[in-house]
Protein backbone atom coordinates (compact mmCIF):
# COMPACT_ATOMS: atom_id res chain seq x y z
CA UNK A 1 0.00 0.00 0.00
CA UNK A 2 2.85 2.39 0.83
CA UNK A 3 4.41 1.59 -2.55
CA UNK A 4 1.25 2.57 -4.42
CA UNK A 5 0.92 5.75 -2.37
CA UNK A 6 4.51 6.70 -3.14
CA UNK A 7 4.04 6.07 -6.89
CA UNK A 8 0.92 8.22 -6.85
CA UNK A 9 2.82 11.12 -5.30
CA UNK A 10 5.52 10.81 -7.93
CA UNK A 11 3.04 10.81 -10.80
CA UNK A 12 1.28 13.89 -9.37
CA UNK A 13 4.53 15.80 -8.96
CA UNK A 14 5.61 14.77 -12.46
CA UNK A 15 2.33 16.15 -13.93
CA UNK A 16 2.69 19.45 -12.07
CA UNK A 17 6.30 19.78 -13.19
CA UNK A 18 5.31 19.25 -16.86
CA UNK A 19 2.47 21.76 -16.62
CA UNK A 20 4.71 24.39 -15.08
CA UNK A 21 7.44 23.72 -17.59
CA UNK A 22 5.18 23.88 -20.72
CA UNK A 23 6.47 26.50 -23.12
CA UNK A 24 3.99 28.95 -24.62
CA UNK A 25 4.13 29.33 -28.38
CA UNK A 26 3.04 31.80 -31.06
CA UNK A 27 0.96 34.79 -29.96
CA UNK A 28 0.95 33.69 -26.29
CA UNK A 29 4.74 33.54 -26.24
CA UNK A 30 5.00 37.00 -27.79
CA UNK A 31 2.60 38.42 -25.23
CA UNK A 32 4.70 36.93 -22.42
CA UNK A 33 7.83 38.45 -23.90
CA UNK A 34 6.12 41.81 -24.20
CA UNK A 35 5.05 41.67 -20.56
CA UNK A 36 8.63 41.40 -19.34
CA UNK A 37 10.22 43.76 -21.83
CA UNK A 38 8.25 46.95 -21.13
CA UNK A 39 6.51 48.67 -18.23
CA UNK A 40 2.91 47.61 -17.54
CA UNK A 41 0.11 49.80 -18.82
CA UNK A 42 -3.68 49.23 -18.55
CA UNK A 43 -3.79 48.71 -22.32
CA UNK A 44 -1.86 45.47 -21.88
CA UNK A 45 -5.00 43.87 -20.50
CA UNK A 46 -7.29 45.19 -23.28
CA UNK A 47 -8.93 42.61 -25.54
CA UNK A 48 -9.64 43.46 -29.17
CA UNK A 49 -13.16 42.48 -30.11
CA UNK A 50 -14.98 42.51 -33.45
CA UNK A 51 -18.77 42.96 -33.74
CA UNK A 52 -19.76 40.90 -36.77
CA UNK A 53 -23.53 41.00 -36.18
CA UNK A 54 -24.20 43.61 -38.90
CA UNK A 55 -25.94 41.91 -41.85
CA UNK A 56 -25.69 44.63 -44.52
CA UNK A 57 -28.63 45.97 -46.57
CA UNK A 58 -32.10 44.53 -46.90
CA UNK A 59 -34.33 45.46 -49.81
CA UNK A 60 -33.52 47.69 -52.78
CA UNK A 61 -33.98 51.32 -53.95
CA UNK A 62 -36.27 50.52 -56.90
CA UNK A 63 -40.02 50.77 -57.46
CA UNK A 64 -39.81 47.20 -58.78
CA UNK A 65 -36.46 45.44 -58.70
CA UNK A 66 -36.77 43.95 -62.16
CA UNK A 67 -35.90 45.10 -65.67
CA UNK A 68 -39.40 45.61 -67.08
CA UNK A 69 -40.54 46.68 -70.54
CA UNK A 70 -41.38 50.39 -70.36
CA UNK A 71 -42.79 52.88 -72.85
CA UNK A 72 -41.15 56.29 -72.61
CA UNK A 73 -42.92 59.50 -73.64
CA UNK A 74 -40.69 62.54 -74.12
CA UNK A 75 -41.61 66.21 -73.62
CA UNK A 76 -42.53 66.59 -77.31
CA UNK A 77 -45.04 63.74 -77.10
CA UNK A 78 -42.88 61.22 -78.98
CA UNK A 79 -43.24 57.64 -77.75
CA UNK A 80 -40.26 55.32 -77.65
CA UNK A 81 -40.69 51.58 -78.00
CA UNK A 82 -40.57 49.60 -74.77
CA UNK A 83 -37.10 49.31 -73.29
CA UNK A 84 -36.05 47.40 -70.19
CA UNK A 85 -36.15 49.96 -67.39
CA UNK A 86 -35.94 50.31 -63.60
CA UNK A 87 -37.16 53.34 -61.66
CA UNK A 88 -34.93 54.25 -58.73
CA UNK A 89 -37.11 55.99 -56.13
CA UNK A 90 -34.53 56.41 -53.35
CA UNK A 91 -33.77 60.12 -52.83
CA UNK A 92 -33.19 61.48 -56.36
CA UNK A 93 -35.49 59.69 -58.80
CA UNK A 94 -33.58 58.10 -61.68
CA UNK A 95 -34.69 56.16 -64.74
CA UNK A 96 -32.23 53.39 -65.58
CA UNK A 97 -32.26 51.63 -68.95
CA UNK A 98 -30.60 48.30 -69.59
CA UNK A 99 -28.58 48.18 -72.80
CA UNK A 100 -28.02 45.14 -74.99
CA UNK A 101 -24.45 44.89 -73.69
CA UNK A 102 -25.80 44.12 -70.23
CA UNK A 103 -24.85 47.31 -68.42
CA UNK A 104 -27.23 50.23 -67.83
CA UNK A 105 -27.42 53.98 -68.38
CA UNK A 106 -29.36 56.78 -66.69
CA UNK A 107 -31.85 58.49 -68.99
CA UNK A 108 -32.06 62.28 -69.06
CA UNK A 109 -34.71 63.00 -66.48
CA UNK A 110 -35.56 66.44 -67.86
CA UNK A 111 -36.52 65.09 -71.30
CA UNK A 112 -39.09 62.59 -70.04
CA UNK A 113 -42.77 63.44 -69.59
CA UNK A 114 -44.08 60.00 -68.70
CA UNK A 115 -43.07 56.36 -68.36
CA UNK A 116 -45.42 53.35 -68.47
CA UNK A 117 -43.94 50.28 -66.79
CA UNK A 118 -45.46 46.91 -67.78
CA UNK A 119 -45.44 44.20 -65.14
CA UNK A 120 -45.93 41.12 -67.29
CA UNK A 121 -46.28 38.81 -64.27
CA UNK A 122 -49.05 40.78 -62.51
CA UNK A 123 -50.38 42.04 -65.85
CA UNK A 124 -50.41 45.63 -64.68
CA UNK A 125 -49.20 48.90 -66.17
CA UNK A 126 -47.78 51.51 -63.81
CA UNK A 127 -47.87 55.03 -65.25
CA UNK A 128 -45.52 57.66 -63.80
CA UNK A 129 -45.85 61.28 -64.93
CA UNK A 130 -43.54 64.18 -64.24
CA UNK A 131 -45.42 66.99 -62.53
CA UNK A 132 -44.15 70.13 -60.84
CA UNK A 133 -45.86 70.93 -57.56
CA UNK A 134 -47.11 74.57 -57.63
CA UNK A 135 -45.79 75.13 -54.11
CA UNK A 136 -42.32 73.94 -55.04
CA UNK A 137 -41.55 75.76 -58.26
CA UNK A 138 -37.91 76.09 -57.25
CA UNK A 139 -37.45 72.32 -57.52
CA UNK A 140 -37.50 69.99 -60.49
CA UNK A 141 -40.67 68.17 -61.51
CA UNK A 142 -40.91 64.72 -59.95
CA UNK A 143 -42.48 61.44 -61.01
CA UNK A 144 -45.93 60.73 -59.61
CA UNK A 145 -47.74 57.49 -60.22
CA UNK A 146 -51.18 57.97 -61.76
CA UNK A 147 -53.68 55.93 -59.76
CA UNK A 148 -56.89 57.40 -61.20
CA UNK A 149 -57.70 60.13 -63.72
CA UNK A 150 -60.94 62.06 -63.98
CA UNK A 151 -62.48 65.34 -62.86
CA UNK A 152 -60.53 64.67 -59.71
CA UNK A 153 -57.42 62.53 -60.11
CA UNK A 154 -55.40 60.60 -57.58
CA UNK A 155 -51.61 60.45 -57.64
CA UNK A 156 -49.00 59.00 -55.34
CA UNK A 157 -45.36 59.90 -55.01
CA UNK A 158 -43.35 56.75 -54.39
CA UNK A 159 -40.18 56.97 -52.39
CA UNK A 160 -37.84 54.99 -50.18
CA UNK A 161 -35.64 55.80 -47.23
CA UNK A 162 -33.05 53.79 -45.31
CA UNK A 163 -33.87 52.61 -41.80
CA UNK A 164 -30.46 52.28 -40.15
CA UNK A 165 -29.32 49.21 -38.23
CA UNK A 166 -29.78 49.53 -34.48
CA UNK A 167 -28.11 46.83 -32.42
CA UNK A 168 -25.48 48.58 -30.32
CA UNK A 169 -26.04 49.82 -26.81
CA UNK A 170 -28.30 48.82 -23.96
CA UNK A 171 -31.45 50.33 -25.49
CA UNK A 172 -31.02 49.15 -29.08
CA UNK A 173 -33.88 47.59 -31.07
CA UNK A 174 -31.95 44.53 -32.18
CA UNK A 175 -32.00 45.43 -35.88
CA UNK A 176 -28.85 44.04 -37.51
CA UNK A 177 -29.24 45.45 -41.02
CA UNK A 178 -29.98 48.67 -42.90
CA UNK A 179 -33.28 48.39 -44.72
CA UNK A 180 -34.95 50.26 -47.58
CA UNK A 181 -38.45 51.26 -46.48
CA UNK A 182 -41.21 52.64 -48.75
CA UNK A 183 -42.94 55.99 -48.42
CA UNK A 184 -46.15 56.94 -50.22
CA UNK A 185 -47.50 60.49 -50.33
CA UNK A 186 -50.93 60.90 -51.93
CA UNK A 187 -52.16 63.87 -53.96
CA UNK A 188 -55.51 64.91 -55.38
CA UNK A 189 -55.58 66.95 -58.57
CA UNK A 190 -58.55 69.03 -59.66
CA UNK A 191 -58.89 69.09 -63.43
CA UNK A 192 -60.05 72.71 -63.39
CA UNK A 193 -56.86 74.19 -61.96
CA UNK A 194 -54.40 71.34 -62.59
CA UNK A 195 -52.83 71.74 -59.13
CA UNK A 196 -51.63 68.93 -56.93
CA UNK A 197 -52.88 68.95 -53.36
CA UNK A 198 -51.16 66.72 -50.83
CA UNK A 199 -53.64 64.68 -48.82
CA UNK A 200 -52.93 62.77 -45.63
CA UNK A 201 -54.33 59.28 -45.15
CA UNK A 202 -57.32 60.33 -43.09
CA UNK A 203 -61.05 60.83 -43.47
CA UNK A 204 -60.82 64.48 -42.48
CA UNK A 205 -58.13 65.26 -45.09
CA UNK A 206 -60.02 63.62 -47.97
CA UNK A 207 -63.30 65.25 -47.08
CA UNK A 208 -61.54 68.60 -47.20
CA UNK A 209 -59.91 67.83 -50.57
CA UNK A 210 -63.24 66.69 -52.08
CA UNK A 211 -65.64 69.62 -51.57
CA UNK A 212 -69.42 70.00 -51.65
CA UNK A 213 -70.39 66.35 -51.15
CA UNK A 214 -69.49 65.81 -47.51
CA UNK A 215 -72.64 64.03 -46.30
CA UNK A 216 -72.78 61.65 -49.26
CA UNK A 217 -69.07 60.91 -48.86
CA UNK A 218 -69.45 60.25 -45.14
CA UNK A 219 -72.24 57.77 -45.85
CA UNK A 220 -70.20 56.07 -48.56
CA UNK A 221 -67.11 55.86 -46.34
CA UNK A 222 -69.14 54.24 -43.58
CA UNK A 223 -71.08 51.87 -45.84
CA UNK A 224 -68.06 50.73 -47.84
CA UNK A 225 -65.79 50.67 -44.78
CA UNK A 226 -63.15 52.75 -46.53
CA UNK A 227 -59.67 52.15 -45.09
CA UNK A 228 -57.56 55.26 -45.68
CA UNK A 229 -54.37 53.22 -45.42
CA UNK A 230 -55.37 51.07 -48.38
CA UNK A 231 -54.56 52.40 -51.82
CA UNK A 232 -57.41 50.54 -53.53
CA UNK A 233 -59.91 52.10 -51.12
CA UNK A 234 -58.65 55.60 -51.88
CA UNK A 235 -59.08 54.94 -55.61
CA UNK A 236 -62.58 53.66 -54.91
CA UNK A 237 -63.47 56.81 -52.96
CA UNK A 238 -62.25 59.20 -55.66
CA UNK A 239 -64.07 57.23 -58.33
CA UNK A 240 -67.29 57.51 -56.36
CA UNK A 241 -66.77 61.22 -55.81
CA UNK A 242 -66.32 61.77 -59.56
CA UNK A 243 -69.62 59.99 -60.17
CA UNK A 244 -71.33 62.69 -58.08
CA UNK A 245 -70.01 65.58 -60.18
Amino acid sequence: MKTFFFLGILLFLSHVSQAQGAKPAGFDAQQNLNSISKPYTPADNMVRTFDDRYLGFKGDPYFINQWLPTEVLNNEGVKYQPSLIKLDIYEAQEVLMKRTTGDSIILDYNKIRQISISDTVKKKIYVFRRIAEPRRQETKADFYQVLLEGKYSLFVKRGKYVLKADFKGAYSNGIFYDEYKPTNIFYVKNATNDALEEVKNSKKAFLKALPNQEELLKTYIKTEKIDFDKEEDLIKLIRYYNSLL
